[in-house]
């Protein structure tokens, strides 16, 4: 019989699995595996974009010309990134609120990368309509 957890060692648990089984996933009605995927893809985008950005490899033909980016330039890239995505979902949270609907802000967060990351697999330029479609289907439902 296993004893209930306190709120302490529940949020504990749920960040220590958040790599195998992210918390954030009870709190959308997205199927499980495609939130996975779309984790994956995040994860693996910034290695990818490092490597190619910071390396030779790929620069062949008219990329032969391109400067490679510095630690410093590839970091600040990063972090600006980073930035922007968080303050472009606490922009989207702080609507749905001031609409007096606000949903959790862990079902924001999710719907908000899903979203975001089907838009960047879309190849249409800022996920034009692939963006909006998702977060308003994740968020009505």
């Amino acid at each position: 019989m296993a004893l209930p957890m306190t709120e302490e060692e529940k949020f504990t648990f749920d960040c220590a699995g958040f790599i195998v089984r992210p918390a954030i996933l009870a709190a959308t009605p997205v199927p499980e595996w495609l939130m996975l995927v779309a984790l994956a893809v995040i994860a693996l985008y910034l290695p990818l974009y490092l490597t190619l950005a910071m390396t030779s490899l790929l620069r062949i033909g008219r990329l032969a010309a391109v400067e490679r980016l510095s630690a410093m330039q590839a970091g600040a890239f990063v972090a600006a990134s980073v930035l922007e995505w968080l303050l472009a979902a606490a922009v989207l949270w702080g609507a749905l609120w001031v609409l007096a609907a606000p949903p959790p802000l862990a079902a924001v967060l999710a719907a908000f990368v899903l979203a975001a990351t089907l838009g960047m697999l879309s190849f249409l330029p800022g996920g034009f309509g692939v963006f909006d479609a998702t977060l308003a289907g994740l968020l009505v439902a």
